[in-house]
């Protein structure tokens, strides 16, 4: 009987062994490294303003019929990544790529457009980029 009872002991500890084996690996490998929003505001108004903040991605005012761009830069520093955007909120607001894999030690200029047509509603618009970077 003692036999029995062992043999279920090792089997139970070998099954939680292994779950949090697949837990701690499925996190790494499928989990993003890191979830990043940067706030996005835009203005379309009668005149042009421009805002260099460096809290949000800022696109400032646009006359209507208008393009501007913004640059952001990425890097890996200590492995490689591959890094996705998504832009939420502002259906004008377009990113120059929205996926891309860095090597460690590479740096990235991605450029984001702004395409006011000539109908838009003036007014504020915020919304939000979304960064998320997995280790490769």
């Amino acid at each position: 009987m003692k036999k029995k009872t062992r043999k279920i002991y090792l089997y139970i500890v070998l099954l939680l062994v292994f779950t949090l084996l697949v837990t701690v690996l499925g996190y790494y490998v499928l989990h993003p490294l890191t979830r990043q929003e940067i706030p996005i505001y835009l203005s379309v108004g009668d005149y042009v303003g421009i805002n260099l903040d460096k809290d949000a991605l800022y696109f400032g005012t646009l006359k209507p019929n208008s393009q501007v761009e913004r640059p952001l830069v990425f890097r890996a520093d200590h492995y490689p990544i591959s890094v996705q955007l998504l832009i939420e909120d502002i259906p004008f607001v377009t990113a120059e790529e929205s996926f891309f894999i860095l090597q460690e030690g590479e740096v990235k200029a991605i450029r984001f457009f702004a395409q006011v047509d000539k109908d838009v509603e003036k007014k504020e618009y915020t919304g939000k980029l979304i960064v998320l970077t997995k280790k490769l």
